[in-house]
């Protein structure tokens, strides 16, 4: 479902979701941030984008949640094509909560579907950087770092 062109009673109905999803969350006694981390997550996995985005907007707002809350809200900003708001999104991210790869990757995605294939370099590249350094950013620094050779190559 588009964020976009949801009406009032569609918007009601995926707050009603994600109240539901969040009661229904098994981390009983799990820091608030991380739940709805996990609940907005699945509403992702599910293409329930405007349950998503309401709860990333709680996280965004909720205390040591921001740049977890905006990253995700980038994210779903990206999948939505609305690539300016995305980037914005994403770097509010990095502002936040700095040394985090994904959201430079986020930010070298949308520049590049923008047309802005020097800004995508750079944020890819510092992602890819950061990213080698942590072993948990595996995965972001081999996506930024193919994403760059696919960019070398056209």
């Amino acid at each position: 479902m588009a964020v976009s062109g949801a009406g009032p009673a569609a918007l009601d109905a995926a707050l009603e979701a994600a109240v539901a999803r969040l009661a229904a969350a098994p981390e009983a006694g799990a820091p608030w941030d991380r739940v709805l981390w996990d609940a907005a997550a699945e509403a992702v996995a599910q293409e329930q984008l405007t349950e998503a985005v309401i709860l990333l907007a709680a996280l965004a707002v909720a205390p040591g949640g921001r740049a977890e809350g905006l990253l995700g809200l980038a994210v779903c900003a990206a999948r939505l094509a609305v690539y300016e708001e995305a980037r914005v999104l994403a770097l509010a991210s990095r502002d936040d909560g700095p040394g985090h790869p994904r959201a430079l990757y986020v930010a070298g995605l949308c520049a590049l579907e923008q047309g802005d294939r020097r800004a995508a370099q750079s944020f890819l590249a510092t992602a890819a950087r950061i990213a080698r350094r942590r072993a948990e950013f595996r995965e972001d620094a081999r996506l930024a770092q193919r994403l760059l050779l696919i960019m070398h190559i056209a």
